[in-house]
């Protein structure tokens, strides 16, 4: 049972990782927790309609906080309908190469969707789009 003012900050994973910072005991979720959240998440990332993203905005993102938040803001919705997209392919747990990239896509979307944007310090964010870069190229 949650608190009714603490509610908001539950709505989102980094909202429970806010939270679980704002607070002296520390909450842990098992891992089978976790990948029931992120499957929700994938799901409702999945819904949504990615923003067309033309060149001239990506040229015109200039700053590397412009270019963070418009990677935080389209890449979770892009992997979530790739994810799900596999998920709905007949077989495609038969298939090394399928299972391969939805691991990928997943992985992605996990490391994505825990990191928290801080436009004011993008190391943390920057770290993760080096891991999902270097990931992708193996």
């Amino acid at each position: 049972f949650l608190v009714p003012r603490l509610r908001p900050f539950f709505r989102s994973l980094r909202g429970a990782a806010r939270a679980r910072r704002c607070f002296s005991a520390e909450v842990q979720v098992s891992q089978e927790r976790l990948n029931e959240f992120l499957q929700a998440e994938v799901v409702f990332f999945a819904g949504r309609e990615p923003k067309s993203i033309t060149l001239r905005q990506i040229l015109d993102a200039k700053t590397p906080e412009q270019a963070a938040t418009l990677a935080y803001r389209e890449l979770p919705i892009r992997y979530a309908q790739r994810i799900l997209q596999i998920e709905t392919l007949p077989g495609w747990q038969a298939s090394q190469e399928l299972v391969e990239v939805h691991r990928l896509y997943s992985e992605n979307f996990k490391d994505i969707r825990l990191v928290e944007l801080n436009l004011k310090e993008l190391e943390p964010f920057t770290a993760v789009i080096g891991t999902i870069k270097g990931r992708m190229k193996e």
